[in-house]
């Protein structure tokens, strides 16, 4: 058996319903590629999904229906799974246990999985995070605001801009 992981559809302000449809194809198209090599080889290849913030699919909730949307015929479903990421687990304010028990109780295969961490920070200002911008790579960042309502950022850049006075609020990035 092997895996191979993916993004989660693609950057979400980059999809609208035309996109999504395409997409849907595609992995139709992939899955089944999948199915007839696992039956000409007798070798099984899982297409993992990675939920991930930013994205098309950000939550175990938005991947599971997700899947479901593509409606795989039964003997197809063991191939498209997840790769699941500790780290976007906790950005997303999910717990882990609970994710788990979704895609289980959702027949979702767990393909992969990266043990990497968030960085979790409560303060007033937000200023000192400054020295985790300026690589190449994006530093999402999700806020849980006093109320607990959830903010989306897509660099911890952007976050730092809007919420300057972060008093009561928990960062994941």
């Amino acid at each position: 058996e092997g895996a191979l992981s993916t993004v989660p559809v693609g950057w979400r302000p980059d999809f609208d319903e035309a996109g999504l449809d395409a997409a849907r194809r595609q992995l139709r198209a992939a899955v089944g590629a999948l199915a007839a090599l696992a039956a000409r080889t007798d070798r099984r290849v899982v297409l993992a999904l990675e939920p991930e913030p930013g994205c098309v699919l950000e939550t175990t909730d938005e991947l599971v229906s997700f899947i479901e949307s593509l409606a795989l015929p039964e003997d197809q479903r063991p191939l498209l799974g997840v790769c699941w990421d500790c780290c976007h687990v906790a950005l997303a304010f999910e717990q882990p246990a609970r994710s788990l028990a979704t895609l289980a109780a959702a027949g979702v295969p767990l393909a992969k999985v990266q043990l990497s961490t968030a960085l979790i920070w409560e303060g007033r200002d937000p200023t000192p995070l400054l020295r985790y911008t300026g690589d190449p790579w994006l530093h999402q960042t999700i806020v849980r605001d006093r109320d607990g309502r959830l903010h989306r950022y897509a660099d911890l850049g952007d976050a730092i801009a809007a919420r300057p006075d972060a008093a009561d609020e928990e960062w994941r990035i």
